[in-house]
């Protein structure tokens, strides 16, 4: 599953990335597709709500057990 949305982001084999953009709560979030059906959202964008420093937040979502356990790592 990574492989395939690194894929995308990078522009792979699948064609070329559609951005959308949603607006919750005053905040932009990117919204990523090729193909209509499978949408991928910015995770950094919605971390930009909680913390002027993205990465800190994006880093303490992955230090949760829940998290690692969705993702299957």
């Amino acid at each position: 599953m990574l492989e395939e949305v690194c894929d995308i982001i990078k522009g792979g084999a699948m064609g070329k990335i559609i951005k959308d953009t949603i607006h919750a709560n005053g905040i932009d979030i990117g919204i990523y597709t090729q193909d209509f059906e499978n949408e991928f959202i910015s995770l950094t964008d919605i971390a930009r709500y909680k913390s002027d420093d993205p990465t800190a937040v994006i880093q303490n979502w992955m230090r949760n057990r829940d998290v690692i356990e969705f993702l299957g790592l």
